[in-house]
């Protein structure tokens, strides 16, 4: 067997992404599914375990490939950045959307409903990539569900002012 990198190649002895075959040994190849991280957060872990080894985060909006799923944890690599590891399945969604916007402010908090009074349902770190499916007022309401601030977001491939 290769000396691949077990957190930048998906594979384990008894399953490994179908383009590995030939590479490694495995008892079995399959094809990922893509999936889309749906939380501010996502820690991609080592170990299907809430106490292992944390080897990144994922963020919003984020594309990875599902290999496996199993007891509450999905076995996944992110195409960003190749990292594979274990996220709990409902930080993973099907419904992928193509993103509009991107947060620009170190944080944004996710309202339930325009107004900043409610309890936020999560905080979407910079860099998380939403879809807008309209703005009223000072927030924009995402495809997703929720509102953040409008002027916590830019445009995806809106070019930086000089």
């Amino acid at each position: 067997m290769t000396d691949l990198d077990r957190r930048l190649h998906p594979y384990r002895k008894n399953l490994a992404a179908e383009y590995l075959r030939g590479k490694i040994e495995s008892d079995r190849f399959v094809a990922g599914q893509q999936r889309q991280i749906c939380k501010g957060h996502a820690p991609l872990k080592r170990s299907p375990d809430p106490a292992a080894p944390l080897d990144t985060e994922l963020l919003f909006g984020e594309l990875v490939q599902l290999y496996d799923e199993r007891d509450g944890w999905s076995w996944i690599q992110s195409e960003l950045d190749g990292y594979v590891g274990y996220a709990e399945n409902h930080m993973i969604t099907e419904t992928l959307l193509a993103p509009t916007h991107t947060v620009i402010m170190p944080a944004t908090y996710l309202y339930p409903a325009p107004d900043l009074k409610l309890i936020p349902n999560d905080l979407l770190p910079m860099n998380a990539q939403v879809t807008v499916s309209e703005s009223i007022g000072k927030y924009s309401n995402l495809t997703s569900g929720g509102w953040v601030f409008s002027a916590h977001l830019a445009r995806i491939n809106t070019p930086a002012l000089d």
